[in-house]
């Protein structure tokens, strides 16, 4: 016998709530739209879904606090950490980058694996996209790389003033000590010249490892190809150097 009244109506509902769920499931497997997926997917798992496409290569923005700008040509998240409210989001991720950072004509290859902050808000397509910067710590490294490179080619010793940390361990005699070499080395003549070809990048919590490739040359000589290796620490959302220079 066919249920009646209340009964009735519940099964009904149930019956139609159950044809909804497999049709979303079919059409999405026909390949429906990811702005109707986003809306059947919990905000972790869509937020999990647009982190997991590979951020399309080919755009460039400016390094923070310098004349330098990077090229992103890979961008991938992994070990993701989500914190959603309403239509923003919060993300702790690790991510590995591989781009360019042009500077002053030169080329300078970037490679970069380091633990980010992102911001997500609620978007067309798929449904949740990056506010703001994809990799907004290794920017602000960036920024004081670069304008460490700026320092060194305008033979200034005081400005690494204020890319250096207070308690720099790298020298003895600590950062008034290394402030003075630099002033000495910078100021010696024939001036020296200074070609970038390579930051390679890693990022842990407050810290961070650059190794950096790179071309010297005095006077006339002809240039040296080396390498350095940087320690920097975060602090209030700007790196300072901390050992290596």
């Amino acid at each position: 016998m066919p249920p009646s009244g209340s009964a009735g109506r519940w099964a009904a509902a149930g019956v139609a709530g159950l044809a909804a769920a497999v049709a979303a499931v079919v059409w999405l497997a026909g390949g429906g739209t990811p702005t109707l997926r986003s809306l059947v997917e919990s905000p972790e798992t869509g937020i999990r879904r647009a982190l997991a496409s590979p951020v399309p290569p080919g755009a460039t923005r400016a390094v923070g606090g310098s004349d330098a700008s990077v090229r992103l040509d890979r961008v991938r998240f992994a070990d993701l950490v989500v914190t959603a409210e309403g239509a923003r989001a919060g993300v702790v991720a690790v991510a590995d980058a591989d781009g360019v950072v042009a500077w002053r004509g030169q080329d300078v290859t970037l490679s970069y694996v380091g633990r980010e902050r992102l911001q997500l808000v609620r978007c067309p397509g798929e449904g949740w996209c990056v506010d703001g910067e994809p990799v907004p710590r290794l920017n602000s490294l960036l920024s004081t790389l670069v304008r460490r490179a700026e320092a060194f080619a305008e033979a200034d010793a005081e400005r690494y003033r204020p890319l250096v940390a207070d308690d720099y361990g790298g020298a003895a005699g600590g950062k008034p000590e290394l402030l003075r070499r630099l002033a000495t080395d910078l100021g010696a003549s024939p001036r020296a010249r200074l070609r970038l070809i390579g930051w390679q990048v890693r990022i842990e919590r407050e810290t961070a490892q650059v190794g950096e490739d790179f071309e010297i040359g005095i006077g006339a000589g002809s240039a040296r190809r080396l390498r350095a290796r940087f320690d920097l620490r975060e602090d209030r959302g700007r790196w300072r150097f901390t050992g290596g220079l």
